[in-house]
């Protein structure tokens, strides 16, 4: 009696481990750009409550805007510094805007200016004295961090992914 040649295995369905990665990493990225977003919208939320009078703010927010608010008060005072204030803080968080819709879209470059900016207005906290501040600045830095580190992966990933069969891909050092 013959019996029929057994059935080939079905191929695997669904995503493979290099798109699970990817997914995985565009979301991290996303994530870490999401932070400059949060740090833009909250600053200008802070000057105007720092301008409404108001004794309390978000501690994500950017010394740079709270430094440019006291100076519009205590240097130039009134309306003008009123005015002078707000067109540094709306300038400073259109700066950051600009930065998350660069790195959502995968600049890294756009993650490293942030994370200088960032940091450099964590010294000021660190010199304000303001330890809840620089704590969330250091929060927010890490994972803008690993949003750069993801932005990389994404990037590498994209890079063996374009190299010919048979072909050595590049080495990238570490």
């Amino acid at each position: 009696m013959i019996q029929p040649a057994p059935a080939p295995a079905p191929a695997p369905t669904g995503p493979t481990q290099a798109q699970i990665a990817a997914a995985r990493n565009r979301a991290v990225m996303r994530s870490g750009a999401k932070w400059l977003l949060w740090v833009a919208g909250l600053s200008l939320v802070n000057s105007v409550l720092f301008w409404t009078g108001s004794t309390w703010g978000f501690a994500i927010g950017l010394g740079l805007t709270d430094a440019a608010n006291a100076f519009g008060q205590l240097v130039i005072t009134g309306t003008t510094g009123l005015v002078i204030a707000l067109f540094v803080d709306a300038l400073i968080a259109a700066g950051f805007v600009g930065l998350w819709q660069m790195a959502k879209q995968g600049a890294g470059w756009a993650f490293i200016v942030a994370m200088v900016v960032y940091g450099l207005d964590a010294l000021l906290m660190l010199w304000a004295t303001d330890w809840l501040s620089l704590a969330f600045h250091g929060l927010a830095l890490y994972f803008i961090f690993r949003g750069f580190q993801a932005c990389r992966a994404l990037a590498a990933q994209a890079a063996i992914s374009v190299v010919p069969p048979g072909m050595a891909p590049p080495i990238h050092p570490r």
